[in-house]
């Protein structure tokens, strides 16, 4: 199977699954320097998105001192079915803040975005984080 990208292609084994990661960072001067980050994973056949979203919060949160969840709800992405998590936890002399979206993809896919910052960015970042959401569009929708 072959894989293109704008700036990369290369040849995988057929039977290989794409787990295509993104990333994108504020310029390091902000502060608070956010990032987002989106892969791609395949639901089991038992797991539901939820099931899929508290596995991943349960693995991600679990080592962090002074983990704090602020939300878990459920949200429309793209007419899909998602599931929205903010929570927080120190990390040296501030906190950091981590919001998580699960969405359903087509068939067994998930897609998860995660978006990192300084807690202290929070309150700016919010529009940003909302705009790129609302942003999202899945092959064959508009």
């Amino acid at each position: 199977m072959r894989h293109q990208s704008p700036d990369i292609c290369f040849d995988v084994p057929e039977h290989w699954v794409n787990r295509t990661l993104v990333a994108f960072s504020a310029p390091t001067d902000q502060p608070g320097a956010p990032n987002v980050v989106l892969t791609r994973d395949v639901l089991s056949q038992q797991d539901s998105v939820e099931e899929y979203a508290d596995r991943q919060l349960h693995m991600l949160t679990m080592p962090l001192e002074g983990y704090r969840l602020h939300f878990k709800r459920h949200r429309q992405v793209d007419g899909a079915e998602a599931i929205d998590m903010r929570y927080s936890w120190s990390a040296g002399s501030e906190r950091a803040l981590q919001r998580q979206l699960v969405i359903r993809g087509a068939g067994d896919e998930v897609v998860c975005m995660t978006v990192t910052s300084a807690e202290s960015a929070a309150d700016r970042l919010e529009p940003i984080v909302e705009r790129i959401v609302g942003s999202i569009r899945f092959r064959g929708t508009t």
